[in-house]
């Protein structure tokens, strides 16, 4: 039973504070039982996600980030045809990037999938190549991934690259636009119980802590209240604070508050 949620990264810490009590850890017998509506399902595990994918790129992405777009020739409407071209992109890249070049490159990113108006599927990631990287080695290597599927008849594609160095989205604004992709594809019936985003295991991962505060009167929370109970048991100081909010638990209709402190 928890009810402040703590997420710690090199930079900042940040806090979700809930009015209620969350239960957790307990098992029980399972039954199962036919989903009615996949959409609302979607949504529900979309709202994770969208939290999820911030959180890294807050942590991994903050300067010298790249955005990168991988679109086929071919109407690939399959998610299963598609991830098999993009896995192979990405191993054929990372080698490239750590080996042939010498460049030495750790590689590692966040995608998401998008489909198109005629419904073909394209790929949104960030990422950390670098700005020196040889563009048409990245195009031939996307080439080569799609020429290597036999699912896919026409054998082309099309890669798009934007540097944060010439770019005025910051990594905050580009992680809400990285995850707006997620939310286009709520009526997708193609998308419902897949995972449209993926990410690299070498990814820095915020370490998450659950607590248990005894709130005397729930209904009497509010910052002020809140900022007392870190500063005193985290020792955390008000002028750290570098973003607040309050928002609605989709699933009781009571408040969350969100803080973030820097370290």
């Amino acid at each position: 039973m928890y009810n402040i949620v703590r997420h710690s990264s090199i930079k900042k810490d940040v806090f979700r504070i809930y009015t209620s009590p969350i239960f957790s850890g307990f098992s029980s017998r399972k039954i199962t039982v036919k989903k009615q509506n996949l959409i609302h399902n979607r949504k529900r595990s979309n709202s994770r996600a969208r939290r999820r994918i911030q959180e890294l790129i807050n942590i991994n992405f903050e300067s010298n980030f790249s955005f990168m777009t991988l679109t086929f020739r071919d109407n690939v409407t399959s998610i299963e045809i598609a991830n098999k071209t993009f896995t192979s992109f990405i191993k054929r890249l990372k080698y490239y990037l750590k080996h042939k070049k010498n460049l030495k490159i750790d590689f590692k990113y966040i995608a998401t999938i998008e489909t198109q108006k005629r419904g073909s599927i394209h790929y949104h990631l960030i990422c950390n190549l670098p700005l020196y990287t040889n563009f048409t080695d990245v195009i031939n290597i996307w080439k080569k991934s799609i020429n290597s599927n036999k699912d896919i008849s026409l054998k082309d594609g099309t890669v798009k690259i934007k540097y944060s160095s010439n770019s005025d989205i910051q990594a905050d604004n580009l992680g809400i636009y990285l995850t707006k992709y997620l939310t286009k594809n709520f009526n997708n019936q193609e998308f419902c119980e897949k995972k449209i985003y993926s990410t690299s295991r070498n990814l820095i991962k915020p370490e998450r802590t659950n607590y248990m505060f005894n709130f005397e009167n729930k209904k009497e929370i509010n910052n002020k209240k809140i900022i007392k109970i870190l500063n005193s048991s985290f020792n955390l100081e008000p002028q750290n604070i570098t973003k607040t909010n309050v928002y609605k638990n989709p699933y009781t209709g009571e408040d969350i508050y969100y803080l973030e402190f820097k370290k």
